[in-house]
């Protein structure tokens, strides 16, 4: 769904991505080839397109929701899936690179402070709860041990009431 302003009021129309797959000497984006969501993660180079490394992102990109409603080029950045997305610049996440995900600690704080940064978008943080806590969560009562909402999120869910 994308918005647009008509005079004072805003209306939403539906577009259908369709996605082409990349020719296979467009940057090394095929499946398999290159560590572009590891060289990302380690600050090396900026999203693509026209993005920033993640520090910055990260830095400057907190709280500004206008953004992060209306720009969706970096989702797949910061949430690496091994399946190629609407994002023909963003890489399938390889299995080399899922493993250096998981033993590097730098890796994992940014991908930590990705999660904290839309959660905020969304109005929501995390309790503090404990790790055994947190394996035994339940459907029913997360809401009262893991999840709260943050002092503005009326306003960040207004757009859904709309």
């Amino acid at each position: 769904m994308q918005f647009f302003k008509v005079g004072p009021v805003w209306a939403a129309t539906r577009i259908n991505f369709t996605f082409v797959p990349p020719s296979n000497n467009q940057q090394g984006i095929t499946e398999g080839k290159g560590k572009k969501n590891s060289q990302f993660y380690n600050n090396e180079i900026r999203y693509e397109p026209n993005g920033s490394h993640i520090e910055d992102f990260l830095k400057e990109k907190w709280q500004e929701y206008e953004f992060l409603e209306y720009s969706h080029s970096f989702i797949q950045w910061l949430f690496p899936i091994k399946e190629q997305g609407l994002n023909y610049c963003a890489q399938p996440l390889t299995t080399e690179e899922a493993k250096e995900f998981k033993n590097s600690d730098e890796i994992r704080v940014r991908v930590i402070k990705s999660l904290y940064l839309m959660l905020d978008f969304y109005g929501l943080k995390f309790k503090e709860i404990s790790e055994e806590e947190l394996l035994n969560l339940d459907p029913v009562t997360y809401k009262d041990k893991a999840i709260q909402e943050t002092e503005n999120a009326k306003d960040r869910f207004q757009n859904l009431n709309e």
